[in-house]
């Protein structure tokens, strides 16, 4: 039985080692602001979907998604880690519902208690996928615009790891 069991996980890391692919679905967390769950999934080498989540249980929940453009190697490919990075820039919308009083502290979306609020995002960002393994790790800042209950500017950004899968 164990020797079933390693030549499984031989055979599917040799899998790995010869280059095959992960999935076009990413997973993890973002830190900065705002810290969220977030995801990624990519429909070609050039177009994908982000989307997040932050929350606060006595406070808020933040829900933002986005449409991105990527330019592959878009900074060269002098040397292997330069042509691993990848940036991008998209548009997008958030969501956010407070639910206690913000009037001493209006930072998300300039919103006051108990509102839902909306606004627009403007993601610019650079990722780094090395080959092996299968995650991403990300750099972003995110102007924006609330419109939704007043208009304001916003600013967001953050570093970030996705798991491929």
């Amino acid at each position: 039985m164990k020797k079933i069991i390693l030549s499984v996980l031989c055979w599917a890391s040799m899998g790995n080692a010869v280059g095959k692919s992960s999935g076009p679905l990413g997973l993890g967390i973002v830190f900065g602001n705002p810290t969220a769950l977030t995801g990624k999934y990519v429909v070609s080498n050039v177009l994908a979907y982000d989307f997040g989540l932050a929350f606060s249980f006595s406070d808020y929940i933040l829900i933002y998604g986005d449409h991105l453009v990527s330019i592959p190697a878009g900074f060269g490919n002098k040397t292997k880690f330069v042509s691993q990075l990848t940036p991008y820039y998209g548009i997008g919308a958030i969501l956010v519902s407070t639910t206690t009083d913000r009037s001493k502290d209006d930072r998300i979306l300039g919103k006051k208690s108990g509102s839902v609020g909306l606004g627009l995002r403007i993601p610019l960002g650079v990722e780094w996928r090395p080959i092996q393994p299968d995650f991403a790790f990300f750099a972003e800042i995110v102007p924006g615009i609330s419109v939704v209950p007043e208009t304001s500017a916003m600013f967001q950004g953050g570093l970030g790891l996705r798991y491929f899968f």
